[in-house]
């Protein structure tokens, strides 16, 4: 007798034992044996027409789809993290359709790397994390450049160049904004 067919109460069970597709054994009351003959949704889906099995680019695993979305969409992925890795590995950089060779702003890249990062924490540190005009200590702070940035290539990073301070004080410094334009190029 299969393992399946042994009752779990007090009645005898009446039903089959089928194997689905996926070659699985599993249980089905006779009521039921007409209506579908799958152990579970995922393996009925798979028999469906219309569907393809397709191979993910990203984690090589099995996957089911229709052939519409591979036809119009272009599936290539199994789930939607898959999809944003694969979107990330094959079209960011000189591999992205609105690459233009590189041509992001010497001010951007410099501020996003690593050396300005440690520049801005040294100076934050330096002046334990205190506003160096008004005293407040935490909250928003910002590392300002008392040569600008733009106008002193040579004391970007230096730490005797930077100090600490919080938004408002540092809107009242001659270095911010557009008020270092109008300083710096009219001395020019």
């Amino acid at each position: 007798m299969n393992e399946l067919m042994k009752s779990k109460g007090c009645k005898p069970r009446k039903g089959v034992v089928l194997r689905c597709i996926c070659g699985k054994d599993f249980y089905k009351r006779q009521s039921s044996v007409r209506k579908s003959n799958y152990c579970s949704t995922a393996c009925k889906s798979l028999e469906k027409k219309g569907r393809v099995n397709l191979e993910c680019k990203i984690c090589k695993s099995t996957y089911s789809t229709y052939k519409s979305h591979v036809k119009h969409r272009g599936s290539s992925y199994c789930s939607m993290l898959c999809m944003g890795k694969g979107r990330t590995k094959f079209y960011c950089g000189s591999n992205g359709p609105s690459w233009k060779g590189g041509i992001s702003k010497v001010n951007r890249r410099l501020r996003a790397s690593k050396r300005f990062k440690d520049w801005r924490v040294s100076v934050f540190t330096r002046d334990d994390y205190t506003c160096q005009m008004c005293g407040v200590r935490g909250g928003y702070l910002e590392p300002d450049h008392i040569k600008p940035f733009a106008y002193f290539p040579e004391d970007r990073f230096d730490i005797d160049n930077g100090r600490t301070l919080c938004r408002p004080c540092h809107m009242t410094t001659d270095t911010w904004g557009q008020k270092a334009r109008n300083t710096y190029e009219a001395v020019s």
